[in-house]
């Protein structure tokens, strides 16, 4: 069934209803010429999850990426228990382009070409060292100094590289750059170099064995100790 409707009071001052709109959409146009970016959306790009958090990159410019899951250890990139809903990571003036979920950290591989880390570091597995507190908390628990909250920058070996991807596991982390391949963390056997020389690498280090240009890297969530 069609329904017309009529507006107005049927006097002559509504004659002038027809200039009032498009003085408003001209008004409007002028605001925002491109009509695309009147009836912009945010998308999402990827999503990655793994056992304890879930991360959404969306096509934002900056502060792209939101988080939820287990928030004990700093895996969410702030201090809390549990966060149900998806949340941007708070001050993040950061693109991302891709991330990598361990079971107790993050990777964030930015638009600059380099890697954001945070979480528990109790296996290495964030690319750098995190000192101890001098007077550590009575009521910090075990692991609790070993823990970045807030994102920080993976700089070391990497400072002058243009990282291309990367890759995180329960105890290590991996990144690949056009030709190749970083690794870091408890090393088990699976990082690429001797184990009995390296049991735990802190800063990432290059995998002398791998000379072609990689696409990509795949680290398992199941490690533990050997």
């Amino acid at each position: 069934m069609n329904r017309n409707y009529a507006l107005g009071t049927g006097d002559s001052s509504d004659k002038a209803w027809p200039d009032r709109v498009n003085l408003l959409t001209q008004r409007q146009a002028s605001e925002n010429p491109d009509p695309a970016q009147r009836f912009f959306h945010i998308g999402v790009k990827d999503v990655v999850m793994s056992r304890l958090h879930t991360g959404v990159i969306t096509t934002e410019a900056r502060g792209n990426l939101s988080l939820c899951g287990f928030g004990s250890g700093g895996r969410l990139g702030r201090s809390c228990h549990s966060q149900m809903s998806l949340l941007p990571l708070p001050d993040l003036p950061h693109t991302i382009l891709a991330i990598a979920l361990g079971q107790d950290h993050t990777l964030a591989l930015t638009s600059g070409g380099y890697i954001l880390s945070w979480g528990n570091n109790r296996f290495a597995q964030l690319g750098y060292a995190i000192e101890a507190p001098e007077k550590p908390s009575p009521f910090a628990k075990d692991g609790d100094d070993q823990v970045q909250v807030s994102p920080k920058r993976i700089v070391g070996p990497l400072k002058k590289e243009w990282v291309r991807g990367v890759a995180a596991g329960r105890m290590s982390s991996a990144c690949w750059t056009a030709d190749a391949v970083w690794t870091w963390g408890t090393n088990l056997g699976h990082l690429g170099y001797e184990k009995a020389a390296n049991p735990v690498q802190v800063n990432p280090r290059r995998v002398p064995a791998i000379t072609q240009p990689v696409l990509g890297v795949a680290l398992s969530v199941s490690e533990t100790p050997g």
